[in-house]
């Protein structure tokens, strides 16, 4: 394999230089191929992931390593074919979220009885192609003007200028290969358990506790880190050990086993963690106001031409024209407007014009609403990383904006009395409303990633910015079909596709499942809002605090969201993920011990390990989906083992993964 050398980025080179560099490949057969299949394995990896955890993993790091290992069998590659690759792919992972985190809300409020492909296709190709959009104008400010860090672009960039992937790939693909056999053994034959639990009633008061052994729990704790980890499980004591204890002193438990009514409880109390999200997400959006007026400022004048000719610019400063992106915004409008005009106008009976404007005003109004949304994530993701962007609480925010908006569009006019049919077309208008949003707050986050790493390793933002559309275009193909292949199998949430189904078992959505709570009881009633005011009143002291802390100089905030989503996610969930916090904090304080050289190298290997981790464990729950779609069962076809063995086998493996993980990251081996 050969990499590029005497590569010398610099965003004043002179035209001259551009042609000489032009040698360098960049967009490739091999790199597109490449960079589009990445692009489909990592949006189906992550729709599971997003389903089981709440959240996705950024895939630039991995693809950039699975980049450098296949293209080393051609003679001739270059870093800015990696580039293009982990361009490409990591779409496919963000089209997923977008998706994820508010699609499946249409089942569950009952507007859809499935997913359709070609509708999925189509809300995933339209967010997509707007995020990708709105990035255009907001790359020059953040990351030329501001220079905000923009810590995975960063990472991203270092892997892709060490170019040796013969002990990274190994160990990305050894931590998948680990985690895909424990998850088969675990979620397809039963041979290992999936939680311990122990619970018991003193009183009215059910006392307990439990612990997931779940892989990808463990990985993503350990990608994000001890901070926010922590930051959740302050939320999990709020809900489970204050409020859970405290409600049913006040009106009584659930006759039930304690367990059970543990999760009856929760399932009220958990309405805080949304109070809390809606807080903060419009708190994000309130601080960063600023930031939204000066993108907005700077896209009107490129639009209006005030800006430097691109043709001008050296090459690894020159963007997606901005001809083409007001084009590309207007086609998208066409599509947005038959979207609300068809889930609006018609259901809810309207008239001709009514329709059409009632249409209109939602499509500007959304794609207003997006673009702020584009402008707080790119901001978030440019000083906490993609990974760690609350896209929850920006798209809850913009679902209350939007869903007060359509009340005053309805006013008088329209019957939107409790779990009336028209209540679950405005609900469902919402939804899709919500994922244009996180769509094009995720892509527009995602590819000032890609861009920070490409202005490091001196690529050209157009040429991201192009070949970004084609990974929404890879994630948008199989996004539908895993969808439906998952819901079949497990479930969504509370609701399921056939009658017998264990509930237990089901892929919790928690993002989903806020969105659905959110946009039907906005128009059928049923929330809440007691828990939500509850919710809140604490969002606001926690920001008060996190202010505080930032006012005396801590270095250790309080982040409102993480600590929102803690409350409102089951506790065996949260200590899995702190687990993975704890042992990325002991790994770090291990590693630190080594020589500086080599402390770079072990803390890649650690994050690339669980990084395999979790890709394993999502992509083994896609392939045991399959047949439980089709109401096969493995575990009855392969036997059961006694539960004293499936108890400590798999408390013995998940123990063994965790040191594995450990060594990984601590030492300098591979």
């Amino acid at each position: 394999m050969t990499t590029a050398v005497n590569f010398q980025p610099n965003s004043t080179k002179t035209n001259e230089t551009d042609k000489k560099e032009s040698i360098l490949p960049e967009i490739t057969l091999k790199a597109v191929l490449l960079g589009f299949l990445l692009a489909m394995v990592l949006c189906a990896s992550n729709t599971y992931v997003a389903l089981k955890v709440g959240r996705t993993i950024s895939g630039s790091i991995p693809a950039a390593v699975l980049s450098i290992l296949f293209l080393s069998f051609w003679k001739k590659t270059s870093i800015l074919e990696h580039n293009i690759v982990q361009t490409t792919a990591s779409a496919g992972e963000v089209v997923s979220a977008g998706i994820t985190f508010t699609i499946p809300a249409l089942v569950m409020i009952g507007f859809w009885d499935h997913f359709n492909y070609f509708e999925v296709l189509s809300v995933a190709i339209i967010g997509g192609f707007l995020g990708v959009a709105f990035s255009v104008p907001l790359r020059r400010s953040m990351i030329i003007q501001q220079k905000l860090p923009y810590p995975e672009g960063i990472a991203t960039a270092a892997v892709l200028k060490s170019g040796d992937a013969k002990g990274t790939g190994k160990i990305l693909i050894s931590g998948g290969l680990f985690a895909g056999l424990y998850s088969f053994f675990q979620d397809g034959a039963r041979w290992l358990t999936s939680e311990v639990q122990s619970w018991k009633n003193i009183g009215p008061v059910p006392v307990g506790g439990g612990f997931e052994l779940s892989p990808v729990l463990l990985g993503a704790g350990y990608i994000v880190g001890l901070r926010v980890s922590t930051a959740m499980i302050i939320g999990t004591g709020i809900t489970w050990v204050i409020a859970v204890p405290l409600y049913a002193i006040l009106y009584g438990a659930p006759d039930l086993d304690a367990h059970v009514s543990a999760l009856a409880i929760w399932k009220k109390v958990k309405m805080i963690g949304i109070g809390g999200m809606i807080v903060g997400g419009l708190w994000g959006m309130l601080s960063l106001s600023k930031v939204m007026i000066e993108a907005i400022t700077s896209s009107i004048d490129t639009l209006k031409g005030k800006t430097t000719d691109m043709s001008s610019l050296p090459r690894v400063d020159r963007d997606m024209p901005m001809n083409y992106v007001g084009l590309m915004i207007i086609v998208l409008t066409i599509p947005l407007l038959f979207m609300f005009y068809s889930s609006l106008a018609a259901p809810l009976d309207l008239s001709t014009m009514h329709g059409v404007f009632v249409a209109i005003t939602a499509t500007l109004a959304s794609l207003l609403i997006a673009f702020g949304c584009a402008a707080v994530g790119s901001y978030l993701t440019g000083i906490a990383g993609s990974t760690l962007l609350p896209i929850s609480g920006i798209t809850i925010s913009g679902i209350l904006l939007f869903g007060g908006l359509l009340f005053l569009l309805f006013a008088g006019q329209v019957d939107l009395t409790v779990n009336s049919p028209h209540a679950i077309s405005v609900a469902g208008a919402t939804i899709l409303f919500a994922s244009v949003v996180a769509l094009s707050a995720s892509l527009s986050a995602d590819n000032m990633q890609d861009l920070k790493a490409g202005s490091i390793v001196g690529a050209t933002p157009w040429k991201q910015q192009f070949m970004l559309l084609v990974g929404v275009v890879g994630g948008a193909i199989v996004v539908a079909p895993v969808l439906d292949l998952l819901f079949n199998a497990y479930g969504f949430g509370d609701v399921v596709p056939r009658q017998g189904m264990d509930l237990t078992q089901t892929l919790k959505a928690p993002q989903a499942t806020m969105m659905a709570t959110m946009a039907k009881g906005l128009f059928a009633g049923g929330i809440d809002w007691v828990m939500i005011s509850i919710g809140a009143v604490i969002g606001i002291v926690i920001i008060t605090i996190d202010q505080y802390f930032k006012r005396i100089g801590k270095p250790n905030t309080l982040p409102v969201l993480a600590v929102s989503f803690g409350m409102y996610m089951p506790a065996s969930m949260i200590l899995t993920f702190l687990t993975g916090g704890i042992l990325a904090y002991y790994t770090t304080k291990k590693r630190n011990t080594l020589p500086k050289e080599k402390q770079a190298i072990s803390e890649q290997n650690g994050v690339l390990y669980a990084s395999g981790v979790i890709a394993g464990t999502a992509l083994m729950g896609v392939l045991i989906a399959i047949p439980l779609s089709q109401g096969i069962h493995m575990d009855k076809a392969m036997g059961q083992l006694p539960l004293m063995v499936t108890e400590c086998a798999g408390v013995g493996i998940f123990a063994w993964l965790m040191y594995i993980m450990y060594k990984k990251g601590s030492c300098n081996t591979q």
